[in-house]
C-alpha cells in the first residue's frame, strides 16, 4: 500500500468490485462482508439449499443402486454354467417339506439325487430319505438310506420293489438301538403293511462269524400284485454307532456279500441298497470300500479324494467322521493284497504298490473298534 494512500480510495478504485467476484472464499482482510438483513431472503435461500442437497442425495443413491444392480447382473452373466448347475443340484426343498420322515433334522438331502417313488394310490408319497450314488467308470448304483422309521417301512419296500433292488445291506446295533425291525426276523413269518406282504423265506448264518452278519431271503408281494419279488438282505446287527470293526475282514465280508451267490434275475445295473441309522457313516464306509475294489480290479486307478467328493455331492453329509473314510481305504487295500496273491497275472510292481500304500494308511485307534 502506497504512502499516504487511504483505504477509502482503494474501495473507490475498484478493490471492492474485485472482492465481490470471490465472495465464496475466506476473506483475507479485516473488511466484513455485507450481511443480508431480510428474513424472507434467508428463508428462501435456506429452503433452496435444502432442496438442492436432498436432490443431490437422491441422485447419488439412485446412481449407487444402478451401479450395484448393474454389477450384480454382470457377475451373474460371468458365472460359469457349471457353477449354476452345481448350485441348483444342492437344493433341499423336498427334505425340508418332509421333515417328519427324516431321522435327522440336521443332515439334509439333495433334491437332485434323492430316490423318487412312484405313487400308485392317492395316499402314496414320492418321498423317502434315500439318495442314489453313482460313480464314473462303474455300472453299480448304490442307494444310501436311513434305517426305516415305522411310518416309512412301507415306503422302503416300495423302493425295493420299484427299483428292483434285490440286494440290501443293513447295519445297526440291535442291543443298544431301539429300532423296530422292518422285516420278519424268523423264517415263514409275515408282515402286512397296508396291503404289502413281506415274508422271510430263509435265513443263512455265516458260520465263520455267527454274530456278525446273517442273510435273509425276503419275498415281497406288492399291493394289488400277484407276482412276488425276492431280495437278499445282509443283516449286520453288531456294528455299533461311531465305531469301526475290529478287523478289516469283517467289513470285507459285509462288502462282498452282495456279489456272492447273486440271484439269476439280478442285472449289473440293479442298485444295491446300503443302510445304517442315518445312512451316512457306516453306509458310506461300505460303499467306498466296494467301489475302490471294483475300480482297481477293473484296471481303473481310483482317486480317493475325488470319490469322497463325489459321494458327498450325492449323499449330503456322509462321512461325518474321518476315521470311516480312512478305514474304508485300508479295508480295500487289505482285500486287494489278498486277491493279488491269488492272481498270477498281476505284475510284481503292482503288488509292491499296494503293499506300500497299505503301510501309509494309518491304523484306526483301537478305542473306536468293535
Amino acid at each position: 500500500m502506497g504512502k499516504g494512500t487511504k483505504p477509502g480510495k482503494l474501495r473507490k478504485n475498484g478493490f471492492q468490485h474485485k472482492r465481490k467476484k470471490c465472495d465464496d472464499t475466506i476473506a483475507e482482510d479485516d473488511t466484513e462482508v455485507p450481511k443480508k438483513n431480510s428474513k424472507e431472503e434467508k428463508t428462501r435461500v435456506s429452503s433452496a439449499e435444502h432442496h438442492v442437497k436432498k436432490k443431490s442425495k437422491e441422485k447419488e443413491r439412485t446412481s449407487k443402486e444402478k451401479r450395484k444392480s448393474s454389477g450384480e447382473v454382470t457377475e451373474k452373466e460371468k458365472e460359469p454354467e457349471a457353477l449354476k448347475i452345481a448350485r441348483a443340484a444342492k437344493t433341499t426343498v423336498d427334505w425340508e417339506k418332509n421333515m417328519a420322515k427324516n431321522r435327522s433334522k440336521d443332515q439334509k438331502m439333495y433334491d437332485k439325487t434323492r430316490v423318487q417313488l412312484k405313487c400308485q394310490t392317492p395316499d402314496d408319497s414320492d418321498y423317502i430319505n434315500a439318495s442314489s450314488v453313482k460313480f464314473e467308470g462303474s455300472e453299480t448304483e448304490f442307494i444310501m438310506t436311513q434305517y426305516p422309521m415305522w411310518d416309512t417301512v412301507r415306503d422302503f419296500w416300495r423302493m425295493v420293489s420299484q427299483r428292483k433292488a434285490l440286494r440290501v445291506v443293513t447295519i445297526f446295533e440291535c442291543e443298544s438301538t431301539q429300532l423296530k425291525s422292518f422285516f420278519p426276523l424268523y423264517s415263514d413269518h409275515y408282515m402286512n403293511l397296508n396291503g404289502w406282504l413281506i415274508n422271510t423265506q430263509r435265513i443263512e448264518v455265516d458260520e465263520r462269524d455267527k454274530s456278525w452278519v446273517n442273510t435273509y431271503t425276503i419275498e415281497i408281494v406288492a399291493d394289488g400284485c400277484s407276482e412276488a419279488n425276492y431280495c437278499r438282505l445282509f443283516n449286520c446287527t453288531t456294528w455299533p454307532w461311531k465305531k469301526t470293526p475290529s478287523e478289516e475282514k469283517k467289513l470285507l465280508a459285509l462288502v462282498r456279500a452282495p456279489w456272492k451267490d447273486v440271484h439269476p434275475a439280478t442285472q449289473p445295473n440293479d442298485p444295491v441298497i446300503v443302510m445304517c441309522d442315518l445312512g451316512l457313516d457306516r453306509s458310506a464306509t461300505v460303499v467306498l470300500t466296494a467301489i475302490l475294489i471294483e475300480l482297481v480290479l477293473a484296471g481303473k486307478p481310483p482317486d480317493c479324494d475325488a470319490l469322497f467328493k463325489r459321494m458327498r455331492d450325492q449323499r449330503a453329509g456322509c462321512f461325518t467322521m474321518s476315521m470311516f473314510y480312512t478305514y474304508a481305504i485300508r479295508a480295500a487295500l487289505s482285500y486287494l493284497k489278498i486277491k493279488f496273491r491269488q492272481m498270477a497275472d498281476i505284475p510284481d510292481d503292482v503288488k509292491t504298490m499296494v503293499n506300500d500304500a497299505l503301510l501309509k494308511v494309518p491304523f484306526v485307534n483301537t478305542k473306536t473298534k468293535v
